[in-house]
């Protein structure tokens, strides 16, 4: 169950618009911050400090995680999780379906719908 998850999550990511965006921001940080980091680690964990004040007051949270993000996972999780089920599961829900039981309220509207014109005195 847990894999499928994880692959479910995969798949929705690797195809997610912000993928590239997060991807080129970690490079980019990753390239400023390792020399900065080795001449100055004090300046690092200040600014660290700082990142983490300016984020709490900003809660980005709040309009980052939006429905519309969470889109595409949903279907990726039920087309991974219908893939994963075996055949004789289907095969048993298929066969307790009742295929000749019909709704009441086709009985009932055998008889033709017309429009009906009330006669005036």
């Amino acid at each position: 169950m847990v894999t499928v998850l994880l692959e479910a999550i995969s798949s929705w990511w690797m195809q997610h618009p912000l993928r590239v965006a997060s991807l080129l921001a970690v490079d980019t940080t990753r390239a400023m911050v390792q020399p900065l980091a080795r001449r100055h680690p004090l300046g690092l964990a200040l600014g660290a400090l700082g990142l983490g004040v300016l984020v709490a007051w900003t809660r980005p949270w709040r309009w980052v995680l939006k429905p519309a993000m969470f889109a595409g996972l949903w279907s990726q999780l039920l087309s991974k999780g219908i893939a994963h089920l075996p055949l004789e599961s289907w095969l048993a829900a298929l066969g307790s379906v009742d295929w000749q039981s019909r709704p009441a309220d086709s009985a009932t509207s055998d008889k033709p719908q017309g429009h009906q014109v009330k006669k005036s005195d």
